[in-house]
């Protein structure tokens, strides 16, 4: 009887021991995807405040702006949103009369799971790495 309690014991204690490496270790692992998805998440969000300069813009000159400070001086939007982790500036390109391309560089692949957690959730989606994603203006 007595080993029995005490085999009982060790595997309480295995089991406890087991359940706290596998606490411990998504603790540690999760955190920096974690970090990574926020930074993405905010990389949309701006991309998607930079694509609201360019429709206010395009509503008042019928025209896309020649580049992103002219968003600045014609008050359609504040400071221009920069990269969250590297303080670089987001790069923006006219391709055709209303359609243009707005680039950032993602820690990740969202083009599967979408952007969650962001306030564009799949309109946003993109690899990892530089990506330009290209938009039309909406006309009213």
């Amino acid at each position: 009887m007595r080993a029995t309690g005490s085999a009982r014991l060790l595997l309480v204690v295995i089991s406890a021991v087991v359940a706290l490496v596998v606490i411990v270790a998504i603790v540690i692992i999760d955190p920096p995807a974690q970090r990574l998805r926020s930074l993405d998440s905010r990389r949309t969000d701006d991309l998607g405040s930079l694509q609201r300069g360019i429709e206010l813009y395009w509503n008042e000159h019928k025209s896309l702006p020649a580049g992103l400070a002219e968003l600045v001086r014609e008050r359609e939007l504040g400071p221009l949103p920069t990269d969250p982790e590297t303080g670089a500036s987001y790069e923006y390109e006219p391709v055709g009369e209303s359609t243009y391309r707005l680039c950032a560089n993602f820690a990740l692949d969202t083009r599967e799971e979408g952007t969650r957690g962001s306030s564009y959730p799949d309109q946003w989606a993109h690899g990892s790495g530089r990506q330009c994603l290209e938009r039309t203006v909406n006309e009213p």
